[in-house]
């Protein structure tokens, strides 16, 4: 049951609604900011890639090489963790 979700997940977690919706709220303003902090295309191969796809299909479906989507996982990789890193 969706109405019931939350305080689900909340129980299961062993934390208070309100820290779940904290949570979330943390992880949404995450998102936005490395998202800004991503050039179009880096956006576009994430997108594909948490979508669940692989190198080669991202790569097809982009008309890229595979290394150029391999680089770009990268370079997004290195700007989450300097991200990340100076938030700390």
């Amino acid at each position: 049951d969706e109405e019931n979700r939350p305080h689900a997940e909340a129980f299961i977690a062993g934390l208070s609604p309100e820290e779940l919706v904290i949570g979330r709220e943390s992880a949404l303003q995450l998102k936005r900011e490395i998202v800004k902090n991503l050039s179009s295309f880096e956006q576009q191969v994430i997108k594909l890639y948490l979508s669940g796809m692989g190198y080669v299909k991202i790569a097809e479906k982009l008309n890229k090489s595979e290394k150029s989507i391999d680089n770009a996982l990268q370079r997004i990789k290195t700007k989450i963790r300097n991200y990340i890193g100076g938030k700390e």
